[in-house]
């Protein structure tokens, strides 16, 4: 199993600073949560997109691979209405009423495509791309349903996690969860019940490796 540090969220929405943060520490255990929130430009509410921490990972020397839906090039190009051709109404909204300024990633990605050591590839990840990469002992993050993982009514609430271990039937990974959840490092799940959360239209799945 990877020896990733846990961190858990230290706010609504933070779900993905704590991963991120995950990250960083495995590669670079001096990063601190204020130094993070600074390179991502976090504000309290509000999702945060990878972007931004692509670029600063990056610039230190590691190798990025993402696989997901989103047609990153379109946005950058023509804005992120174009989106609306590719993802339902319900989707779209969310992203809408939780993010702080949509179009102001798009230079952030038109960076990114510039570098050589991040790759992105727009499909929908699978199991086997999980443990692939697990194997390489890769550091993966993954995008999920919460209230589908977790059971719970309510349409779509996008969560990111950090995957450790992936077995025939289970799936090992720490969930930052929230402030008002207990900790949950090395939460336990079946396969079956993280397939459901994980549905195609939001999968994503990001990997990163320090060269050799």
């Amino acid at each position: 199993m990877l020896d990733v540090p846990y961190v858990k969220s230290p706010a609504k929405n933070a779900c993905a600073l704590a991963c991120h943060l995950m990250v960083a520490k495995t590669f670079f255990p001096e990063t601190t949560t204020e130094e993070l929130k600074s390179v991502l430009r976090w504000r309290d509410g509000y999702i945060v997109w990878s972007f931004p921490f692509w670029l600063w990972l990056a610039g230190k020397g590691l190798h990025i691979k993402d696989s997901d839906t989103v047609p990153y090039r379109e946005w950058a190009t023509e804005g992120f209405e174009v989106l609306q051709n590719t993802f339902s109404a319900e989707t779209m909204n969310y992203w809408r009423k939780n993010t702080l300024d949509l179009d102001g990633y798009r230079d952030d990605i038109r960076r990114l495509f510039s570098l050589e050591n991040f790759i992105y590839h727009q499909q929908a990840p699978e199991i086997d791309d999980v443990r692939k990469a697990l194997v390489g002992k890769a550091v993966c993050e993954v995008t999920l349903d919460s209230n589908a993982l977790n059971n719970e009514p309510g349409g779509l609430a996008i969560h990111r996690i950090v995957v450790l271990e992936v077995t025939d039937k289970q799936i090992i990974f720490h969930d930052p969860a929230t402030p008002a959840d207990e900790d949950r490092p090395r939460r336990v799940e079946s396969i079956d019940t993280f397939m459901k959360a994980w549905p195609k239209e939001i999968r994503e799945l990001c990997v990163y490796e320090k060269p050799d």
